[in-house]
């Protein structure tokens, strides 16, 4: 009977290292190599262990076999915290991204001075543990003729989202591996200078100027995600919006993006 239970502990502990290797090859490759090799010395000294007590009538053998591999054992206890670690704060981790849609609707309400903007997007979490949305901001800006910046904010109300369904109040939770599409309206009343900054217009016939809108999610996790939409307007395009009319603009290739 004793050198039944002896044999089943032997066995159980290979079969917790086969585990733990297992786990340690999920991990980063800079991390695991030292580890898998200790793993690996420990797997061979259980697999030793469970043919010395192979035939053996005591349990005296065990004993003996598993001072000599108390150093092991302690190695062992620590690796396994190690991975856990690991597991915790490096692979269980949400990644949250925002992805911008190609084009987006700029209108502007003359009566009240409101400019508005209209487009989709995707929150995404690629991670494996949940994240919250707790608010969203944008800035506009325009590096090219160096315009006031305008700022919207979920907090203030400039700044809505909408799902499929129904309206996305803040805060909001992402789901690990999910992601959710998006209709983001983003509204801001101008003043005189801002009004004037926005929409003068150049001494040069048909001149073209880019603009810069930066979309940032405060997360719970504090990994903060961003979008950026980088657009063009020409003087007459910018004219017509100020007139009223409601325009569609297609996105260009940010500068530094891939």
């Amino acid at each position: 009977m004793a050198n039944k239970v002896a044999a089943l502990i032997a066995e159980t502990m290979q079969r917790s290292l086969c585990e733990l290797r297992s786990k340690i090859a999920l991990l980063d490759q800079n991390v695991d190599r030292p580890l898998r090799e200790q793993v690996e010395q420990l797997e061979q000294q259980a697999a030793l262990l469970r043919d010395n007590l192979k035939g053996q009538g005591t349990i005296t053998r065990f004993f003996t076999v598993c001072k000599d591999l108390s150093p092991l054992f302690a190695f062992l206890a620590l690796g396994v915290s190690f991975c856990t670690l690991l597991f915790t704060f490096v692979w269980l981790k949400p990644d949250v991204r925002a992805i911008r849609g190609p084009s987006l609707q700029v209108s502007y309400q003359p009566k009240n001075d409101e400019l508005r903007f209209d487009f989709r997007a995707t929150i995404a979490n690629f991670g494996r543990q949940m994240d919250v949305v707790k608010s969203m901001q944008g800035e506009l800006s325009s590096p090219s003729t160096g315009s006031h910046k305008i700022y919207f904010s979920s907090r203030t109300g400039d700044l809505t989202l909408k799902d499929a369904t129904h309206d996305v109040t803040f805060p909001f939770t992402v789901r690990e591996k999910t992601a959710i599409d998006v209709d983001i309206h983003m509204s801001q009343v101008l003043g005189s200078s801002a009004k004037n900054s926005f929409f003068s217009v150049g001494q040069a016939a048909n001149v073209s100027r880019s603009h810069f809108l930066r979309i940032d999610l405060k997360m719970a996790s504090n990994k903060d995600a961003s979008a950026r939409y980088c657009f063009e307007f020409r003087d007459e395009v910018l004219t017509e919006i100020e007139n009223g009319q409601t325009k569609e603009i297609l996105g260009v290739e940010c500068g530094g993006e891939g």
